[in-house]
């Protein structure tokens, strides 16, 4: 089931995310994605020096926003974070569960 209306628009598979980037001598561009509720809201273009540094600051991100979450109220599961490319191709994505596993390995 969709989550939201760029959900709905895709192909339906959720979890299928492709690993690719465009990187160059000065790193590559991403762009993350923050789950709001029901939506997502992106944040300006970072560039960023590999799509791992990508991924661990999506990973950082995503145990912050634990803290906002109330069981019982919000929706724990699904995505947090997403890291896209320039494109919008998903490179990446961090959901309640790594998010969690992450909080407690860091503890």
């Amino acid at each position: 089931m969709a989550a939201n209306d760029y959900d709905a628009r895709s192909n339906g598979n959720f979890d299928e995310v492709a690993v690719t980037a465009a990187n160059d001598e000065n790193g590559g561009v991403y762009i993350f994605e923050y789950r709001d509720g029901e939506a997502g809201h992106q944040v300006p273009p970072s560039r960023m020096p590999s799509l791992e540094a990508a991924r661990e600051e999506a990973v950082r991100c995503a145990i912050d926003l634990l803290v906002d979450l109330q069981p019982g109220t919000d929706d724990l599961s699904g995505w947090l974070v997403r890291v896209r490319d320039e494109n919008g191709e998903v490179l990446c994505a961090i959901d309640v569960r790594e998010a969690q596993a992450a909080r407690q390995t860091r503890q």
